[in-house]
C-alpha cells in the first residue's frame, strides 16, 4: 500500500469519524431535549427553600395548597401552632377528595438525602392534614402519600364546624 493509498484511507475513516460523531451529538442533543421538556412538565423540587412560621401566618391554607403542587418536598418547622385558620375549613373540605398532585413537608431539620426521595402526596391529603392541624392546633411536617388514619373522623369534625360557621354567618351577617 503506497503512501497516497494510506492518505486516502485515513482521511476517509476521520470523515467517517466525524459523519459518526456528528450523529452521536444530534443523538445526546435531542436526548437533553427530551430531559428538559420532562423536567418541565414534572413538579419542581425546591430545595434549600424553607418556610418559616411567620411565612405561615401571612398564608391562607390555600397558598398553601399552591405552592405544594409546584413542589416535591419543602422544609418547613416541627410545629406552627394556630396554622392554618379556623376560616380555611370550607376550602379544604371542597379538596378534601381531589387526586391533583401535591408535594409533601418534611421537617427543616430532616437530613437532605431524605429529601430527595420521590414522595408525592395529594390536595385530598393536604386538605386532610390541613384539617387535622386546624383541630388540633398546630401544623406539623408531613411525608406521606396516605390519608390519616383518623380521616373520617376529621372529615366529620371539619363538616360540623363548616355548618357551625354556615349557620353564625347566617344569623350574623355582614
Amino acid at each position: 500500500m503506497g503512501k497516497d493509498e494510506q492518505d486516502q484511507n485515513l482521511f476517509r475513516h476521520m470523515l467517517e469519524f466525524e459523519e459518526s460523531l456528528h450523529i452521536f451529538y444530534f443523538i445526546a442533543a435531542f436526548l437533553a431535549f427530551i430531559g428538559f421538556c420532562y423536567w418541565l412538565s414534572s413538579p419542581q423540587v425546591i430545595y434549600g427553600g424553607s418556610l418559616r412560621v411567620h411565612q405561615f401566618e401571612s398564608m391562607s391554607a390555600e397558598e398553601y395548597v399552591a405552592l405544594m403542587k409546584r413542589a416535591t418536598v419543602i422544609a418547613v418547622p416541627d410545629e406552627v401552632k394556630g396554622w392554618p385558620a379556623h376560616s380555611d375549613i370550607p376550602y379544604l373540605l371542597s379538596i378534601a377528595d381531589s387526586p391533583n398532585y401535591a408535594g409533601s413537608a418534611v421537617s427543616e431539620h430532616t437530613n437532605t438525602w431524605f429529601q430527595t426521595l420521590p414522595y408525592q402526596s395529594t390536595e385530598g391529603i393536604t386538605a386532610v392534614i390541613l384539617l387535622k392541624a386546624i383541630k388540633e392546633g398546630a401544623f406539623h411536617p408531613y411525608m406521606t402519600d396516605k390519608y390519616p388514619p383518623d380521616k373520617d373522623e376529621i372529615l366529620a369534625w371539619a363538616r360540623a364546624e363548616a355548618e357551625k360557621m354556615e349557620s353564625e354567618r347566617a344569623v350574623n351577617p355582614r
